[in-house]
């Protein structure tokens, strides 16, 4: 999940105002993460990467997200939107870094297809993988019915000719 606009935020406000936008939504964002399951694996910027129990989970957490911004719960003058992508798969949790500074990382192809697909849903939008709404389908049914196909063979930037089903929630 990241914040949509944030360089226009930027362009028109001091970094302090944009600082306060961050903390109102990064706090959204982890009490919604944990009210479903989840938790916030990293903030970076104006983004954050959250991992679910169920895919479930996942896809009722990016919903609440969105009707949380739509009320205007981060304590911003200017409304906040943002955009989620919501993938599913094997990931390896580990430790980088040195003796001197260390951090966790989650590192799949689930995490790099995330993030790749993100930027082609507008903001506010909620975008998914083909195998998130194949499990919804399973877990979640009346979840699944709310995605739509955008692309049948999306090829990610990037992904040495890796394509994936994208869908959009509607």
């Amino acid at each position: 999940v990241d914040i949509a606009g944030s360089t226009r935020l930027l362009a028109h406000h001091p970094p302090e105002r944009v600082l306060g936008v961050v903390q109102g939504f990064m706090r959204l964002v982890t009490e919604v993460a944990l009210a479903y399951c989840g938790d916030v694996k990293d903030f970076e910027g104006d983004g954050a990467l959250l991992y679910f129990e169920s895919t479930a989970d996942a896809a009722e957490a990016a919903l609440a997200i969105r009707a949380a911004l739509a009320c205007g719960t981060c304590g911003a003058d200017d409304p906040v939107t943002a955009r989620m992508s919501l993938t599913v798969g094997e990931v390896v949790v580990g430790v980088v870094g040195s003796t001197m500074r260390q951090a966790i990382a989650v590192v799949g192809p689930s995490v790099s297809v995330g993030a790749r697909i993100l930027k082609q849903i507008p903001p506010g939008g909620i975008i998914a993988s083909g195998e998130v709404v194949a499990a919804l389908r399973a877990e979640a049914p009346a979840l699944a019915s709310g995605f739509r196909l955008l692309n049948p063979a999306f090829e990610v930037p990037g992904g040495d000719g890796i394509t994936v089903a994208t869908y959009a929630m509607s």
